[in-house]
């Protein structure tokens, strides 16, 4: 795990890109190994060349809609934005995101006093500050965050670009920022946690060499909880090594749900 204290933030940026040309915008998308849309080209020729923007940047939004991880839709924005107005308006993150983080997007909101509560509540999400100035999220109720893919054990590292020291920090940074979209980088050491023995795991159970994940696993406490999963702390019997299960309730799913889930897989 990175030291939340001594990390180089990506840094926020929303650009103006005009296009050039036959409608082009010069930039070339490709979904990188961290599964976020990174911007791997930029055409020397183009208007993009002259700005901050750099080659590696993780594209975030276009025109106010989401990336979503996908290299077709980014590109078909971009593409549509820049032929329709001439140019096309992107949200990037630029520089080092630390090894298991991502963004959390929240879509900003014009309502008067959504963020202005006091304590440890902020419209519904429920912090709490931690040694070492970190932020983690204790739980999420219904209000603004209800909707997002936040959990229970995640810490808030990020807000809009600015560090997040503090539930004081996390409350100005939402206040303060502009964009359609507001960018969360969140932390949590049990996120898509994949090793060669949890795919031996998985084909154990596929095969029928192990009935259920507790001939292979002890499983131990809760470490945060999501609409349709829990995740606790196990422990290897054979090799004593520790990992992080996720348990899924298959009944809540839909199937557009279940096929996302066989895809993470």
């Amino acid at each position: 795990m990175e030291n939340h204290q001594s990390c180089t933030y990506p840094t926020i940026a929303e650009i103006e890109v005009k296009q050039f040309g036959d409608a082009q915008h010069g930039l070339k998308v490709k979904r990188s190994n961290e599964e976020a849309i990174i911007i791997y080209h930029i055409d020397p020729k183009s208007h993009a060349a002259s700005t901050e923007l750099v080659e590696g940047s993780e594209l975030l939004s276009v025109n106010g809609h989401l990336a979503k991880n996908s290299v077709t839709r980014c590109t078909d924005m971009l593409d549509y934005f820049t032929e329709k107005l001439g140019k096309v308006n992107i949200m990037v993150s630029a520089g080092y995101r630390p090894r298991g983080t991502t963004f959390v997007m929240a879509k900003n909101t014009t309502a008067e006093g959504v963020f202005d509560s006091n304590g440890s509540n902020i419209d519904g999400l429920e912090l709490l500050e931690e040694h070492g100035g970190r932020v983690r999220v204790v739980k999420v109720e219904a209000g603004f965050f209800s909707g997002l893919k936040l959990n229970r054990g995640d810490d808030i590292w990020t807000i809009d670009g600015k560090e997040i020291h503090s539930i004081a920090d996390a409350r100005l940074a939402l206040k303060e920022a502009t964009g359609n979209h507001i960018p969360i980088l969140t932390y949590n050491s049990f996120r898509k946690m994949k090793s060669a023995v949890m795919n031996n795991t998985i084909r154990s159970l596929t095969h029928g060499k192990a009935e259920k994940i507790t001939d292979l696993y002890n499983v131990h406490e809760t470490l945060g909880e999501g609409a349709f999963a829990v995740v606790k702390k196990a422990t290897h019997k054979v090799s004593g090594d520790p990992y992080a299960v996720k348990i899924i309730n298959r009944s809540s799913l839909n199937k557009d749900l279940e096929a996302a889930l066989k895809e993470e897989i």
